[in-house]
Order: structure tokens, then sequence, then C-alpha cells
């Protein structure tokens, strides 16, 4: 049987390694599965002081945001004010453009598939 690798978080069950203890967080490649070996210490960082939520280090820290800034930023290269489009803003990496595009300055129309999806969106938007 083949498992999924993915950037994710875990939770240190058990360590032969002395950098990780039992109930560390820790954020790396990992398997998409309920339990994961991990043989080299380079796949893993241990999240030592956790200032932000889980969450955020599969999304906004994770490559959704990584997506987002660099698509928004290195590709798009956006100017204070320029109107900006979003499609799937509902989705991870849309609606981190959209916001990234409303702090930036711009004026930002996005667009989602239900109105349900739409109404998601506007409760996480920036104000």
């Amino acid at each position: 049987m083949h498992t999924i690798n993915c950037l994710g978080l875990g939770r240190v069950v058990a360590s032969n390694h002395p950098d990780y203890e039992k109930n560390d967080i820790v954020h790396g490649t990992i398997n998409w599965a309920e339990y994961t070996i991990v043989k080299t210490k380079d796949m893993l960082k241990k999240l030592d002081t956790i200032e932000f939520p889980l969450s955020y280090y599969v999304g906004i820290f994770g490559f959704s945001g990584l997506t987002a800034y660099g698509g928004f930023f290195k590709i798009c290269k956006p100017k204070k004010e320029d109107k900006v489009f979003v499609s799937a803003a509902a989705g991870s990496v849309g609606n981190l453009v959209g916001q990234y595009a409303k702090l930036f300055g711009c004026y930002v129309v996005g667009c989602a598939g239900t109105k349900q999806k739409v109404l998601i969106f506007q409760l996480y938007k920036v104000s």
C-alpha cells in the first residue's frame, strides 16, 4: 500500500531523536495517514513556540499561502488601487489573494460557485 505525502502538522507520539520528544508539534513532509514514520530530521521542523493557530501552518504559512503570495505579488505585480478579479475567491488560494489585494490597497471583486461560498468569503474578507 502506498501513502500520499503532504505538507502538514503532526504530534510526535514516539521518538529516538534527541531533538524531538513525545507531544512535540512538528510541521513538514508527512504522510496522509494516521501515523508517519520519519527517518530524517530534514523533513520536519519543530514548532517551538506556537504564536499562531495551528491551522495557519497548513494555510497561510503552507502551500496555499505561498501560492497566493507568489502569484499575486511576484506574477501579477499589482499597484495600489488596481482592480483585482479573483476567481474561486472562496477557495484556499483565492481567499488569500483577495485578502492580500485588499490589504495592499486594491479594489477586489471575487467570484465563487455558489451563494453559500460567497457568504463564506464575505465572512472572512478584510474590511
